[in-house]
């Protein structure tokens, strides 16, 4: 807000870092006993943003979100009222001029599983705190849009996630 205040984009930061802040978030999804890690819920089959289908066949929507925090944290907390037992699907787009070589680093309280451009990239069935750039993971992305799908489980307690990119 002080940023802001002064007329300054307070994105810049986050930018700069290669925070990705901007995310559509779907869920809840089971995780009984941990065993949503590696079950496939409906966004690791279709990205569909009007709707996703859980389990019982129920609609669960995307809703948007924007991470206001400097290091680019998501708490998922904050979007659901289910946050226990629980994962969510977080998608992005990201459009670049060039393919490149980069780095994800990827941080998440609990587990996460990661896909670009529907390719599975890392997964770490952890049970942690968040610790921003806990994983780093090397990943081609393409000229033009990439898309950019996580997964994040939750047990119990705090539920939250960053993510950005590096050379």
């Amino acid at each position: 807000e002080g940023i802001k205040a002064f007329g300054g984009d307070p994105t810049a930061f986050q930018k700069k870092q290669g925070f990705l802040c901007s995310w559509y978030i779907v869920g809840p999804f089971p995780n009984d006993g941990g065993r949503g890690f590696d079950t496939a819920y409906s966004p690791e089959e279709e990205i569909d943003l009007t709707a996703q289908v859980d389990p019982r066949g129920r609609k669960r929507k995307w809703a948007v979100h924007h991470s206001a925090n400097l290091d680019g944290k998501v708490d998922l907390r904050q979007v659901f009222q289910r946050t226990n037992d629980v994962c969510a699907y977080a998608y992005t787009l990201l459009e670049l001029p060039e393919a490149r070589d980069v780095k994800l680093k990827i941080g998440s309280d609990d587990g996460v599983v990661c896909w670009v451009n529907g390719k599975r990239v890392h997964a770490n069935n952890a049970t942690r705190p968040l610790s921003p750039d806990s994983d780093v993971v090397d990943a081609k992305l393409e000229e033009g849009m990439n898309k950019i799908l996580l997964k994040i489980t939750q047990g119990g307690g705090e539920w939250e996630f960053t993510f950005r990119i590096a050379d």
